[in-house]
């Protein structure tokens, strides 16, 4: 009988340290529980982030792709007009000296005029002597 209350002393310790320890393992269970419940969100929330920064990297992407044409388009423009310019300017020369040749031309029939004005009065006063 001695020791039949020895071993309900014991297996009473037993369960109670059992109980104990059940009881730790649910609370290290619910703390893992809430832990992994706070790393599901910032998992979710990283996963949000990700979705956000590639979408705003394929919106500058885009951007960049825009502008980059437009640039091309711009420096095609651009060349274009230099070489407009080119061809104004050498317009522009001959049209100088097509109007240097005309000044010279219209200079020697003044010259030519004033000698037959010249003759013409000299004529007229020969004529009234």
């Amino acid at each position: 009988e001695v020791q039949l209350e020895k071993w309900e002393e014991h297996g009473t310790k037993g369960i109670l340290g059992l109980k104990e320890k059940n009881s730790r393992l649910e609370s290290d269970l619910t703390a893992c529980d809430a832990e992994r419940s706070q790393l599901a969100q910032s998992n979710e929330n990283l996963r949000d982030d990700v979705a956000r920064v590639e979408a705003e990297v394929a919106a500058s992407n885009e951007t960049t792709s825009v502008m980059r044409t437009e640039m091309l388009q711009s420096s095609e423009r651009l060349s274009e007009m230099f070489a407009r310019q080119h061809t104004l300017e050498a317009l522009l020369g001959e049209k100088d000296a097509a109007l240097q040749s005309m000044e010279g031309v219209v200079k020697e029939r003044e010259d030519a005029l004033n000698v037959a004005q010249g003759i013409v009065t000299e004529t007229q006063q020969e004529k009234h002597d």
